[in-house]
């Protein structure tokens, strides 16, 4: 028996798409970064893009095993600091503006920096180092997909590196087949799993190497 409430969700995004034809898919997809003058090489961590799929899109939100296992150094880390308040962890937001017009601007995103003078910072700092040459979990790739008010939700985390724009095709590429169940995430990643030992070979566990995921946002 159908989900009434998932079917009237569904109903709304096809909805959603069918009024917004005007909308730009540049290669039937819409990419949000930016990938030129980043190192070739680099280990990538998470993307997301929007693209179409039969009469509705779809909001495409990948990360690496890697970045799962970088959540659960985080996550076990927290668990160990619940004495130490967050409240001040970090200063005031600083917004970024973009013009929209010779006197107007619009707050696009907000920077944070981070309040490191703070014994709470450096306590917070030294349990999460503890944690990462201590945790060993195992991440295996999985398939999220949801309903939205405006397009198909789809989490999917998946040992691919998306490093330029062809990459980030061919991720594409792949969701759409499995939303259409042409192929399993078992079938292209069989016995796939993401543990301490490929941390170390990536040289993440040297502390100070996870601090920063790169990625400049196109407008």
């Amino acid at each position: 028996m159908k989900n009434p409430y998932v079917e009237g969700l569904k109903l709304r995004a096809k909805q959603y798409h069918r009024t917004r034809r005007g909308d730009y898919f540049e290669g039937g997809i819409k990419s949000f970064h930016l990938y030129d003058g980043l190192p070739p090489d680099r280990l990538s961590w998470w993307d997301d893009v929007t693209f179409i799929l039969n009469d509705y899109r779809v909001a495409l939100a990948w990360h690496h095993p890697r970045m799962a296992f970088e959540d659960a150094i985080d996550d076990e880390a927290l668990r160990l600091a619940v004495d130490i308040p967050f409240d001040n962890f970090m200063h005031e937001g600083e917004p970024v503006y973009k013009p929209i017009g010779k006197s107007r601007k619009k707050i696009i995103h907000t920077t944070y920096r981070s309040s490191s003078q703070t014994n709470e910072y450096e306590r917070w700092q030294d349990m999460r180092r503890q944690v990462m040459q201590s945790i060993n979990v195992e991440i295996t790739p999985y398939l999220k997909p949801s309903w939205g008010q405006f397009s198909r939700i789809v989490y999917l985390c998946a040992p691919i590196e998306i490093r330029n724009q062809t990459d980030l095709h061919q991720l594409v590429a792949m969701t759409r087949r499995l939303l259409k169940r042409e192929m399993t995430l078992s079938e292209i990643f069989p016995n796939y799993q993401y543990t301490r030992a490929d941390w170390e070979r990536e040289g993440l566990n040297i502390v100070g190497t996870t601090d920063l995921h790169i990625h400049k946002v196109g407008l």
